[in-house]
């Protein structure tokens, strides 16, 4: 599997790894918008390099980070912060 990026902002890039375990925070979530997007991000480690998010997809990752602070605040996930960064500066001049 290939690493992901976002086109969001300066396309921030996950590993394969990494985008795995954000699917895997997203199913837990309580949103139906979380779970279809840990879906998308899961095909896209298959079929593609690129994902774009919409607007609904971005406000879920900006919930997800919201509601579990320590995934943009520890050093290890510092891939998820930079992601984080850059959807809510997307969503802040939508």
């Amino acid at each position: 599997m290939a690493d992901i990026v976002f086109v969001v902002g300066n396309r921030p890039t996950l590993s394969a790894h990494d985008a795995e375990m954000l699917a895997q925070f997203l199913v837990l979530g309580r949103e139906a918008a979380m779970s279809d997007l840990a879906g998308k991000i899961r095909d896209h480690l298959r079929n593609a390099r690129e994902i774009t998010l919409d607007r609904k997809e971005q406000t879920a990752l900006a919930q997800l980070f919201n509601d579990a602070p320590d995934l943009i605040v520890a050093p290890e996930f510092a891939a998820y912060r930079r992601l984080n960064d850059e959807v809510v500066a997307a969503l802040e001049t939508q």
